[in-house]
């Protein structure tokens, strides 16, 4: 393969599918989070337990990642 042949096999780039957007897995339990943070409770250990009681089931890490910014 020459320089020029090279150059044709990759002068256009693949044509990738957008990835579908994953809805937050916090989404249901945001209006919930901010009620309580603003009653005063920023403490994400007793948030992410009640949330747990109303079917949250993942990380404590990812609801302290949306509490940061708040």
């Amino acid at each position: 393969m020459n320089e020029l042949d090279h150059d044709a096999a990759f002068s256009t780039m693949p044509a990738y599918k957008n990835r579908a957007v994953k809805e937050c897995k916090l989404e249901p339990y945001k209006t919930y989070i901010h009620e309580r943070m603003n009653e005063g409770c920023v403490n994400a250990v007793v948030l992410h337990d009640e949330i747990v009681d109303k079917g949250y089931r993942s990380k404590l890490t990812i609801l302290i990642e949306f509490m940061r910014p708040h």
